[in-house]
C-alpha cells in the first residue's frame, strides 16, 4: 500500500470539502438570518485502531511503529455556526430579528404537516386567512403553546421584545423562541430553515432570546474572513494534489526500476 498517496488523498479531499463549504458561506453573505457553516475536521485513527483491534506481538516493533502514524485528515460533519448578524432596520411591522441564542419555530408543510422547522429569517406576513407566516415560505409561525397564530390584518401589530404579539388592547400570541440544548443537532435545509435531528422541536427550552421589531438579522457571514480561509483551502487541496502526483511518479520509477533489473 502507498501510504503516502492515501494520506495527500486525504488532505486533498478535505481541502476540496473546505472549499465547498466556504464558497456555500460566501454565496450567503446577503442572505437573511444566514447562519454560516463552520467545517470540522478530524485525525483519521489507524486501521487497527479503527478495527479495534491489537497490534499482534512483533519482536523489532516495526508493526508498532507504523500503527503510530497519522491515519490523515478527514473532513468531519458541518455545523452552523451561533454567531449573532448585525441587525437591518426594514421599517416593516412584521419583520423580526433575533437578538441571542435561539430560533423562530415554523410549522410543517402542507404535505407534512408535522415537520416543524426552526429559522432565523424573521422576515413575516399575514396571510389571507389571517394566519401569521413566513414571507418566504409560507409557512405558519408557531406560538409557545404550538399553534398558528392568528392575527386581524386591518389592526396595527406590536410585537414586544419577549415575542408577545399585540393588537390593541388583545395579546393575539407569543412567538416560540426555541433554545439548542447541549448535544443537540440541527441539519441546514433550504429556504433558511433548519432541522432538529436530536428530538422534537416544540419539546426544546424556551430560548434566553430578545426580539427587535421594525428590524431583520443580517448574514452572520464575515467575507473578508470567509475569502482568507477560502483561499487557505485552496491552497490545501492544492498541495495534496501535488503530492499526489508526486507519489504517483515515485510509484512509476519503483516499477521501471524493477523491470529493468529483472
Amino acid at each position: 500500500m502507498n501510504y503516502g498517496m492515501y494520506l495527500s488523498a486525504a488532505g486533498a479531499l478535505a481541502g476540496i470539502h473546505r472549499q465547498a463549504v466556504l464558497s456555500n458561506n460566501l454565496a450567503n453573505v446577503d442572505t437573511v438570518g444566514f447562519k454560516p457553516d463552520l467545517v470540522a475536521l478530524r485525525q483519521r485513527e489507524t486501521a487497527y485502531v479503527e478495527s479495534g483491534s491489537t497490534i499482534a506481538a512483533d519482536p523489532r516493533g516495526a508493526r508498532e511503529m507504523l500503527e503510530q502514524l497519522s491515519g490523515g485528515t478527514l473532513a468531519d460533519f458541518t455545523t452552523p455556526s451561533q454567531r449573532q448578524g448585525a441587525l437591518r432596520r426594514t421599517g416593516g411591522a412584521l419583520d423580526i430579528a433575533v437578538v441571542g441564542q435561539g430560533f423562530l419555530v415554523m410549522a410543517g408543510s402542507a404535505d407534512a404537516p408535522g415537520d416543524v422547522r426552526l429559522t432565523r429569517d424573521g422576515r413575516m406576513t399575514i396571510a389571507p386567512d389571517g394566519t401569521l407566516v413566513s414571507a418566504t415560505t409560507g409557512r405558519a409561525v408557531l406560538g409557545d403553546d404550538g399553534m398558528p397564530i392568528r392575527l386581524d390584518p386591518a389592526q396595527q401589530v406590536e410585537i414586544a421584545a419577549d415575542g408577545s404579539i399585540r393588537q390593541g388592547d388583545v395579546v393575539a400570541g407569543r412567538l416560540a423562541l426555541r433554545a439548542m440544548r447541549p448535544g443537540d443537532r440541527i441539519a441546514r435545509e433550504g429556504d433558511g430553515h433548519f432541522r432538529l435531528e436530536t428530538g422534537a422541536v416544540l419539546a426544546l427550552p424556551r430560548a434566553e432570546a430578545r426580539i427587535e421589531q421594525w428590524h431583520v438579522e443580517s448574514s452572520a457571514v464575515d467575507p473578508l474572513r470567509t475569502m482568507v480561509e477560502l483561499f487557505d483551502a485552496a491552497r490545501q487541496a492544492q498541495s495534496g494534489l501535488q503530492l499526489m502526483q508526486y507519489h504517483d511518479q515515485m510509484l512509476g520509477q519503483t516499477f521501471g526500476a524493477f523491470a529493468r533489473v529483472s
